[in-house]
């Protein structure tokens, strides 16, 4: 994805990684349904600041050296080799300034962990805070009621991923 201002890309890679966590499989007991082996389920991206090149979207090409930087974050962890593999990280900063990349490296490393954590629920209700929702709208949305949505809001740590997002959108112009 290309974003005209770069502002909100941690608050988009937030939103799509906390969108997938809500979603909640029934598991099946049986030797064909492969659904039974997955307790997590996620996705890898990488967030790279830097220049685009070239921007085709009638065609759909991207290029420039954004590109490439969240290309080399990811492909790092690569199971193209078919080994069985630990990824620890999901989530990756890419910039060429050397102290941006260490200041977001470890802010995005927190935000990894801190995802990881959340249950489906949790996820449910960071994904809706992320979209600017009130815990009002959110308990109407979600037919629970506001104490709920509070509660799962503070045990995903709401208050921290709120900050992070806000320091990173007032940084990244």
């Amino acid at each position: 994805m290309c974003l005209a201002s770069p502002k909100h890309a941690l608050r988009i890679a937030l939103i799509l990684k906390t969108y997938i966590k809500t979603f909640e499989f029934n598991k099946k007991k049986g030797k064909r349904n492969r659904l039974k082996y997955f307790n997590e389920h996620g996705v890898r991206l990488a967030v790279a600041i830097a220049p685009l090149e070239k921007i085709d979207s009638e065609k759909g090409i991207i290029d420039g050296e954004a590109i490439y930087l969240s290309g080399r974050a990811i492909k790092k962890l690569s199971t193209s080799d078919k080994q069985k593999i630990v990824i620890k990280n999901t989530m990756f900063f890419c910039s060429n300034d050397k102290k941006m990349q260490e200041q977001f490296d470890t802010i995005f490393s927190l935000f990894d962990t801190i995802i990881s954590k959340c249950s489906a629920k949790q996820s449910k209700i960071i994904y809706y805070k992320l979209l600017n929702l009130s815990e009002k709208e959110i308990s109407e949305k979600l037919d629970k009621s506001q104490s709920t949505i509070s509660q799962h809001s503070t045990a995903a740590g709401w208050i921290s991923i709120e900050k992070a997002v806000i320091y990173f959108e007032n940084t990244i112009q």
